[in-house]
């Protein structure tokens, strides 16, 4: 499916948990080399990192609501050339439904 593809390397932020690891498990079963991007969870990013196949896997941390921590993740992979971008991870601050706001939503 993927194999165009194949040994280039895939960027994957939110992988270690959820969808973003089921997305880490089907690139990494294609043959990919994965960056994968956590947040906090080293435990979960590492547990992630023994399931897969390929031993190329890099893990790299960053919390996504702060542009320094964004602009620290950057200048790690400045020198890194990646096929494909899985923006995976989301940002959300808890909130009953009913009090949501507009601009909290955008």
């Amino acid at each position: 499916m993927l194999n165009s593809l194949r040994n280039q390397i895939r960027l994957v932020t939110g992988g270690p948990r959820g969808i973003g690891r089921a997305i880490c498990r089907a690139l990494d079963a294609e043959g990919a080399r994965l960056i994968v991007h956590y947040h906090r969870n080293w435990a979960a990013a590492e547990e992630m990192r023994t399931m897969l196949l390929q031993s190329q896997t890099t893990l790299v941390q960053a919390g996504l609501a702060s542009m320094h921590s964004i602009s620290g993740m950057v200048e790690l992979l400045k020198d890194t050339s990646f096929a494909v971008l899985v923006n995976n991870a989301g940002v959300w601050k808890p909130t009953p439904l009913g009090s949501t706001s507009e601009t909290l939503l955008n």
